[in-house]
């Protein structure tokens, strides 16, 4: 497979054959499916960027996608069904600026990130009701992503220190 401005790419777990990608331009991001097998794309869904940044993750059983268009006011993340585009807000309760999300293992939540206007971050765990709670926050450096290990024990957790590290966060 090849394409240009490739930002994402995510496959759902078995039994789920379903795969996407995401060519993002400045007007607009572009969800394609594909066949790992072939390459063979087709258009899932567009999202009008309007010059912000656009992330989404792709439900484990490939049924959902979590859409965030970021801006420091909003607190919306929109899941979207992959089988009929139809639409839902997931409100963030008692948040704003959500930049990013990934789906837990089970699918039961989401791992968000925030940013205010001071650039100060935070990471959480959303219900898929929109109740939350805290799990990190840093005033100085960002925390991107987190995503989780397969068997929902483990998180991998992005963070801009200007240090690599590994941690492991226990108890989330």
């Amino acid at each position: 497979m090849r394409d240009k401005y490739i930002v994402n790419l995510q496959c759902a777990q078995l039994p789920s054959k379903l795969c996407l990608y995401d060519v993002s331009t400045p007007s607009k991001d572009t969800i394609r499916r594909f066949d790992p097998r072939t390459g063979e794309s087709s258009p899932l869904t567009e999202i009008s960027a309007h010059g912000a940044l656009i992330d989404w993750t792709l439900s484990p059983n490939g049924s959902q996608l979590a859409i965030i268009p970021y801006s420091p006011e909003q607190n919306v993340i929109q899941l979207r069904s992959t089988s009929d585009s139809t639409n839902r807000d997931l409100v963030v309760k008692g948040r704003i600026g959500v930049i990013t999300a990934d789906w837990s293992a089970d699918g039961s939540s989401l791992f968000a990130t925030t940013m205010d206007s001071e650039q100060k971050t935070a990471l959480l765990n959303v219900k898929l009701d929109g109740s939350n709670h805290l799990l990190m926050k840093d005033d100085k450096n960002v925390i991107e992503w987190a995503i989780p290990s397969p068997d929902g024990k483990l998180l991998a957790i992005n963070k801009h220190t200007g240090i690599t590290n590994a941690w492991s966060l226990a108890n989330f």
